[in-house]
């Protein structure tokens, strides 16, 4: 299981009450499982909820409705529970206030997220990937990717750090205004370019490239 997996299971369990709500215990997290009042209700496992079984950005409705329907028991008290052997009454561990609880604040905007589970905000879908710093986007018809990249020798990386942005959005730029796949079928053709101080030139237009000011 990763960490992202590890680390909701948690919130999972805690927002579900931390114990057994049967005998109490709460020695080992592991130990504890989800389940639902009345099968006939359920939608989903909860031992996969994480597993891209479900999609908690897209469907975190589902998944704190179907919380609702649910209490935490430890393995002993479940196995029991499906063998009819307890007979006390159960309700639900949903605890909102322990839902609210693990859900952020974006430290740079200030939205309250409503996903315990993944956290988003307006500011983050803007640059989710831009390191600290970086405007939340970035005017890509005003980069002149080509002579980006020669100062960094077509590295990516390198040319990213210069723009506080990732490679890889880079490498995007790069293909969208020049049409080539990559920097290395660049270098092979490059002939047709003219680095003039700041400017880069296109000699002559080859199929699919575009012109670039």
């Amino acid at each position: 299981m990763s960490n992202w997996n590890k680390v909701n299971s948690r919130k999972l369990k805690y927002i579900m009450g931390d114990c057994c709500c049967i005998c109490g215990y709460s020695k080992c997290q592991s130990a504890l499982h989800i389940h639902h009042l009345d099968s006939t209700t359920k939608r989903f496992d909860f031992n996969r909820l994480f597993m891209n079984n479900i999609d908690v950005k897209a469907n975190i409705d589902l998944v704190k409705n179907e919380m609702q329907k649910c209490c935490l028991v430890c393995a002993n008290c479940h196995a029991e529970l499906h063998y009819d052997a307890v007979t006390k009454i159960l309700f639900s561990t949903f605890n909102m206030s322990r839902w609210d609880e693990q859900c952020k604040v974006c430290d740079k905007c200030g939205e309250k997220n409503d996903n315990p589970f993944y956290f988003t905000c307006r500011c983050a879908c803007k640059g989710g990937n831009n390191k600290p710093g970086t405007p939340n986007k970035i005017d890509w018809n005003s980069i002149d990717i080509l002579l980006l990249l020669h100062r960094h020798d077509g590295n990516y990386t390198n040319a990213g750090i210069e723009l506080n942005v990732t490679g890889n959005a880079v490498k995007k730029s790069f293909r969208r205004q020049t049409g080539f796949d990559s920097y290395k079928e660049y270098t092979e053709n490059k002939n047709i370019f003219t680095f003039d101080n700041d400017k880069v030139a296109i000699n002559y237009l080859l199929p699919n490239i575009a012109q670039i000011v």
